[in-house]
Order: structure tokens, then sequence, then C-alpha cells
């Protein structure tokens, strides 16, 4: 796989399909506990007719650890997409869960670049009002302040476990392969600065009425309350942007409902 050095960072990301002179470019962010490796059944769909750029986020896969604040965290992976998106004037981006919260934040900070937006059920916890949206807000803090805690005591299982079985189902962490809950551990520590950045209102930069390029939101019809919130929320405030809603799917749906979702994915891409 290709690396690109910058800022004192060692990016691993994956380039499939046509020239860059050929054909769009789309770049794909993956949800937390993951790797690029996600998207696979994705780009090979599509690498007949786009250039998909497929990074692994800091900390994840390949790529160098992030040492900076956690403030700072979700800046800095839009950082890194820009670095590998620097020689474009416009590319399509898509994100999924915590890759979600930083495409949209990258999408609210340079809205020009983007010729379209997909996010599924980006965990955007900065867009919620702690009162008003009382109920999921709560509900992830409460699963973060559990794993941060947990980790920080040199229980990461426990915390993993909590938040693992959350989006995942009830035992998921336990019957999940050897190499997944091995790797959750391995980058334990880097979710754990997630959990804090995406509470934190510094990464809510502009309002989303400055996402005018077309916007496909997707989430699963059995998915958890906070994630139904954010894209509740999301639709309302663009009503322009398409929904697409998988049917019998979680949280997890580019993974244990890939079928649908890219089919969803193909089917707003073609028609733009």
């Amino acid at each position: 796989m290709p690396r690109l050095n910058t800022q004192g960072l060692s990016i691993n990301y994956t380039e499939v399909g046509q020239p860059r002179e050929a054909a769009d470019t789309l770049c794909l962010l993956h949800c937390s506990t993951s790797s690029n490796g996600q998207w696979r059944a994705l780009w090979e769909r599509l690498q007949d007719r786009y250039r998909v750029l497929a990074p692994d986020l800091l900390g994840y896969g390949d790529t160098s650890e992030w040492s900076g604040t956690d403030d700072g965290l979700i800046r800095a992976e839009g950082d890194l997409v820009r670095a590998l998106t620097e020689d474009l004037g416009s590319y399509h981006l898509l994100g999924h869960s915590y890759g979600g919260a930083s495409a949209l934040r990258l999408a609210l900070e340079e809205p020009h670049r983007l010729k379209s937006l997909t996010l599924i059920e980006p965990i955007a916890i900065f867009l919620l009002d702690p009162e008003k949206d009382a109920g999921p807000y709560r509900l992830l803090r409460g699963i973060a302040e559990i794993y941060r805690s947990e980790v920080a005591r040199g229980n990461p299982d426990v915390g993993i476990t909590h938040y693992f079985d959350y989006w995942n189902g009830d035992g998921a962490f336990a019957a999940a392969h050897p190499r997944t809950r091995e790797y959750a551990r391995s980058t334990a520590i880097k979710c754990y600065h997630e959990f804090d950045a995406i509470f934190d209102t510094v990464n809510k930069p502009a309002p989303l009425s400055q996402l005018t390029m077309p916007v496909h939101i997707l989430r699963g019809a059995d998915t958890q309350p906070p994630a139904h919130r954010i894209t509740t929320m999301l639709a309302e405030a663009l009503p322009h942007a398409k929904v697409t809603e998988i049917a019998g799917a979680g949280h997890m749906s580019p993974i244990t409902h890939a079928t649908p979702v890219n089919d969803a994915v193909e089917t707003f891409l073609d028609a733009l």
C-alpha cells in the first residue's frame, strides 16, 4: 500500500481505480476500532468509475499514532485527508461513525472542495445540545465515561466490552474473533481520545447550512438513539439531502449490511 509522510506523520492508505486525471476521486473514512479494509467491497465495486482513496485514520492500521491534544484530534484527521487530496480541486467524501464525524467537520471547514458528502451515522456528538438532546447525549456520555475510566485504570476489556456491545449487540465483544478483540485492545488509547473529541464543541465550526453540496445520510433502521438523533438533526437541517434507511441494520451497517449500504452509496453517486 502507498504511504504519505506529512507533518511528522506516516499515513497508510489504499488507492485503487482510475487515474486522477480520468475520474473523480472518492475518499473513504472508516469507523473507530477499524481500518481502511472496512471499505474493500465498496472500492472494488466503484473502482471502474472512480479513483478511490481509503486511508487508515490516525492510530489505526499502519498510520502513525496521534500525539496531540484531544480537541485537535478530529481536525488532525481532516488534515490527513487534506494531505491526500491537496492536488485536487474537488472530491467526494464519505465517512462512517467516527469517520463520519471527521468527514462532517472537514466538510464544514471547506465545503467548497466537496463534490458530495456521504455520512453514515456520524457520531458528531458536538452537534447535540446536552439539555435539549439530553437522552441520546447522556447515553453516549455514559458509555464514553465508562470506557475512558476503565482504560485509564488499566482495565481496557471492561470499557471495550461496554462500548463494543452497545453498538454491536450484547455479547458481541466476547463473541468477536480473537484478532478483533486484540485490535480493539491495541487501539484502545486512540478510541479513548476519540471519545473526548466527539463531545468537544470546539469541533462545531460552522452552521450546517454551509453544507450546500449534495449530501447523502444513511442510518440503520434499528440503530441506537444517539446515531438516530444526529442523523435526524442532519436531515432536518439539510432538507435537500437524500436520506436512506437500511432495513434490519444497526450502527455497523457498512459491515453487517454491506450490500444494501453499498447499493445505496453507488445509486447516490451515479445520480450526481
